[in-house]
């Protein structure tokens, strides 16, 4: 497939993402430009990695996250400017700011040949999701969508969804933007080098998680439920959270004022999560908003047992009784409940979690780029 391809997204969507992708289609002879916005200060890792494939030319706007900034109105301008000079066989686009200004600026470019593609990793609305959310976030993408020839859905509730309200536009699923999992195998020695490192004894129960300290990834529950377990008799969990956010005082002052300071640990950004899966004996998911979680998928991946909230995109991944359990939002009791079962029934590679390796088969990096070929091609 040759064609010439703009792709356009934040700089931390491109990072986290599309650079495998990007070198993937490059060596299927296409010609690839990107337009991103710079909302989190990656740009120069951006242009560090993709140099390793071809060094696509990087044009930069002036796009913000939030739909209400100031700073949106000179990106879209920016945008269309940057297309009047421009023409491509095919536009891919991600996320919803970026998503809607591109869509709209490219449809000129529509009506002379050119498809435009929408990779939704994840609608801003959901079930269950805040009314502001669908007030604010499900008319532009209901507009958006007839400047659309594709929405790529990525979770099986988005692609219901898409399906019911955006037939407008094709609507496709994809397993995800694929995660490289090979780095994610199980390794005794790791578990043990890391739990001596970290201090966890071969009686002790650990649970980590892999999040941001914020509202979003609903903390406070996880620490609620851990709270339950102590207090209901099991002293020897020990809960590290690798993440940092906003809330990282709050929670520790919890943790100080509930006495839980020999059971959880907040070990703030690191680049040991592998190790951290290998060494723990159960995955906590608390997360009350999700497009694909790729923590989940990395844990899976050790054949580790995740006790996971009750949502979109994660319930693709773990079902009760097929790599961990599901629990409700709310229910902190029913989290610590789920513990104690996935430690009862003998946690990392019983039956709870073989069928793991095979389950995540399509959300591997490779997998997902013969995907996204395909449906290029097909569009």
């Amino acid at each position: 497939m040759k064609k010439k391809i703009l792709i356009t997204a934040t700089e931390l969507n491109l990072v986290q993402f599309w650079v495998a992708h990007i070198e993937n289609l490059i060596k299927s002879g296409c010609t690839v430009d990107i337009v991103c916005s710079d909302v989190g200060g990656k740009l120069s890792e951006l242009k560090a990695r993709l140099q390793s494939c071809g060094n696509p030319q990087i044009t930069v706007v002036d796009l913000k996250r939030s739909p209400l900034s100031p700073h949106n109105i000179r990106g879209a301008a920016q945008m269309k400017r940057y297309l009047n000079g421009r023409d491509y066989d095919l536009i891919l686009t991600n996320e919803p700011v970026m998503g809607m200004v591109t869509r709209f600026a490219a449809s000129k470019k529509r009506r002379s040949g050119c498809k435009v593609i929408y990779f939704a990793h994840g609608f801003h609305f959901w079930r269950g999701a805040p009314a502001l959310n669908w007030m604010l976030f499900y008319p532009l993408e209901k507009l958006a969508s007839y400047f659309t020839d594709a929405i790529v859905t990525m979770n099986r509730e988005d692609f219901e969804l898409a399906k019911k309200s955006f037939g407008s536009a094709e609507i496709k699923y994809i397993h995800g933007i694929g995660v490289n999992l090979s780095k994610f195998k199980f390794s005794k020695e790791i578990r043990e080098k890391k739990r001596k490192e970290l201090g966890v004894g071969e009686d002790d129960v650990m649970i980590f998680s892999a999040n941001e300290l914020t509202k979003r990834k609903n903390v406070f529950l996880a620490l609620e439920a851990v709270k339950l377990l102590v207090s209901g008799g099991m002293t020897n969990i020990k809960y590290f959270i690798r993440g940092q956010g906003p809330l990282q005082k709050e929670m520790q002052e919890y943790i100080n004022n509930n006495k839980l300071q020999k059971n959880v640990f907040l070990l703030g950004y690191g680049k040991d999560i592998a190790e951290m899966d290998s060494a723990a004996d159960v995955f906590l998911f608390t997360s009350k908003q999700e497009g694909l979680p790729v923590a989940v998928m990395e844990a899976m991946a050790q054949e580790l047992p995740c006790v996971v909230s009750d949502i979109r995109g994660v319930t693709d991944l773990i079902q009760n009784g097929s790599g961990g359990y599901v629990c409700r939002l709310k229910d902190a009791k029913g989290f610590a409940d789920a513990v104690k079962r996935v430690i009862s029934e003998g946690g990392r590679g019983s039956n709870l979690t073989r069928g793991n390796s095979q389950k995540l088969a399509d959300y591997e990096i490779s997998s997902v780029s013969r995907s996204i070929i395909n449906i290029l091609q097909e569009i």
